[in-house]
């Protein structure tokens, strides 16, 4: 059993990352509708990176299968499709 104050936290983490991607997402498509400027899209993007390089590291130190982190090649194909439509705009 994890101790509670770790519970909360990985709940609190969550719902961190939730929000995140919900913000990602109506950045990405403010973007497309030409409502952001496109260095709204391109800091979108290098934040996707950054995360999914993170979680790349992560599965490495713990020796984990890259394919149980999702996040390491979602948010890598975001973060290269976010950057090409950024140049785009």
């Amino acid at each position: 059993v994890l101790p509670k104050a770790t519970i909360w936290l990985n709940y609190f983490t969550w719902h961190i990352c939730t929000v995140w991607l919900a913000v990602l997402t109506a950045l990405f498509a403010c973007g497309a509708a030409g409502l952001v400027h496109r260095d709204a899209v391109i800091l979108c993007s290098i934040l996707a990176a950054c995360i999914s390089i993170t979680s790349v590291a992560v599965t490495i130190k713990a020796r984990i299968a890259i394919h149980r982190f999702p996040a390491s090649y979602l948010l890598a194909i975001t973060a290269v499709l976010g950057l090409w439509g950024g140049v785009q705009l």
